[in-house]
């Protein structure tokens, strides 16, 4: 545990150095010129002017150091009984295809991309896939509801969706498509191509001119190449009331506000250091809430940010309500509710404690809907 500390303080006291020297383990394909712009805008810069590709040093850097009929994917599915195991090589040749197939669709760098997905390899393989590319990948919950799966497609303004045409659970089998279907017809952006996975326990109906069958389209591609990058990979969550006034979460733990005009960091911000803003939600642009990894609950009153509740420091993935005086958040934790004055844990997820809460929707406190690991979705009313 000294240990530990003296590496977690050195970290806090000298992060040039600390993260220039853990960066060094990484392959650069141009070497940054600073390692940190504490005063950029509008958050600090990490390894300005320098280039990699996240895609490279998780799979092919590993097949040139000679281990590449490795392991570096194993799928145990306890529904539905399937095993297998990638190698580095496979995983990398999976990849490169299907990036084939994003570029000959007009995926390249800085383009949006959601992934819409079950838990099965090619998630991952999609992620990766638009990571080679320089894409950005959004991951959305795989049977999301159409609704809020559409406000994604409108915040994120995908080139492409990625997903199946089923999510299996223990007891039934969730239909992707119609919900894909649903979502595209409400949101005003529209992609341009949606790739499906067809899977086994569902086949679904392609939209012609649209939907691309994922096996097809695999089959006839041609591997696609990585390419440097200086841009991100994942987006996070965000929130708005309007067009001038939206709140975004990012990776270093900052709460960006735009007002129309520019993106501004708001400092200081209550928290931890490095909490990573996991879920906003808001009823009206003095009532917005934050959750964080590392269970912070944040609250924003109109003027500033303060800590409303810290839940046992445990992970918080979501947030929802419907007034500042019905509001529930969720994680590791399971599900708590807020009721203007007290916090209190929910009991309808008690007999549940290995499930995580990710996400939560409604339209009234007799209409609420929670997703949680698993790909398990519950409906209270």
């Amino acid at each position: 545990m000294s240990d530990y500390r003296s590496i977690y303080d050195r970290s806090l006291t000298d992060p040039e150095g600390f993260w220039g020297e853990a960066a060094r383990e990484l392959h650069w394909h141009k070497p940054w010129d600073k390692v940190l712009e504490p005063n950029a805008k509008p958050t600090p810069r990490w390894f300005v002017g320098g280039q990699l590709n996240t895609c490279y040093n998780a799979l092919d850097r590993h097949i040139e150091a000679g281990n590449g009929e490795r392991p570096a994917l194993i799928y145990d599915s306890p529904i539905t009984g399937q095993q297998r195991s990638y190698s580095y090589r496979e995983l990398r040749d999976n990849v490169a295809l299907l990036a084939g197939v994003l570029k000959a669709n007009g995926v390249g760098a800085g383009d949006r991309v959601i992934v819409y997905m079950p838990m099965i390899p090619e998630a991952v393989t999609a992620m990766l896939a638009c990571a080679r590319l320089g894409a950005v990948h959004s991951v959305v919950f795989g049977g999301f509801a159409a609704n809020e799966l559409a406000t994604r497609i409108d915040d994120a303004k995908p080139k492409m969706i990625l997903s199946a045409s089923c999510g299996i659970e223990p007891n039934r089998v969730v239909q992707y498509k119609p919900l894909l279907d649903k979502a595209v017809a409400l949101s005003s952006h529209k992609p341009s191509a949606c790739l499906i996975k067809q899977r086994a326990q569902a086949q679904a109906e392609l939209t012609p001119g649209r939907d691309l069958d994922w096996d097809a389209e695999v089959a006839r591609a041609e591997p696609a190449a990585w390419v440097p990058v200086a841009a991100p990979l994942e987006t996070l969550t965000v929130w708005g009331s309007a067009e001038d006034n939206v709140w975004a979460g990012s990776f270093d733990g900052n709460m960006l506000h735009y007002d129309g005009i520019d993106w501004k960091v708001v400092s200081p911000r209550p928290g931890q250091d490095n909490e990573v803003i996991t879920g906003l939600w808001g009823s009206s642009d003095s009532d917005v809430w934050a959750v964080t990894d590392f269970g912070s609950v944040l609250h924003h009153n109109g003027s500033a940010w303060q800590v409303a509740q810290t839940v046992n420091t445990l992970p918080l993935e979501a947030v929802w309500g419907l007034s500042p005086s019905a509001i529930w958040i969720g994680g590791t934790g399971g599900l708590t509710r807020y009721d203007g004055t007290t916090w209190t844990v929910d009991t309808k997820l008690a007999a549940m404690t290995d499930k995580e809460v990710v996400a939560i929707w409604g339209t009234s406190e007799q209409n609420v809907w929670v997703a949680v690991t698993g790909g398990t979705i519950l409906h209270f009313r």
